[in-house]
């Protein structure tokens, strides 16, 4: 579902953000045009940013698990988020028996 929500974001800022870009442009320059030609510009960064992490996420996800990627319905977005959830109760589990000494010795294990 995420995937498909940034899609259809980038679809916009790919059609849409040129023609503003283009009107902003030819119109008198006041503050409020510059402004809005600031948040364009950042709403580009934004988009390049994001673009980057997906890059990132979709490698890390085809070195950890990539018969995941397989699987109908999973891209790199939900496997990563499926490994991550994965991972971290893993780590749970693992510093459970940890705890539960520090509690039967009555310490504070509380952050």
């Amino acid at each position: 579902m995420a995937g498909a929500r940034l899609a259809g974001q980038r679809a916009v800022v790919e059609e849409v953000v040129p023609k503003i870009s283009r009107r902003l442009t030819r119109a008198e320059q006041t503050a409020r045009v510059r402004v809005a030609r600031d948040e364009l510009r950042h709403l580009r960064e934004l988009s390049s940013t994001i673009d980057a992490l997906e890059t990132e996420i979709a490698d890390l996800v085809d070195q950890v698990a990539p018969k995941l990627l397989a699987e109908p319905g999973f891209g790199p977005s939900t496997a990563g988020k499926l490994i991550e959830e994965i991972a971290s109760a893993q780590r749970f589990v693992a510093w459970t028996p940890s705890v539960l000494s520090l509690q039967a010795a009555g310490i504070d294990w509380s952050s």
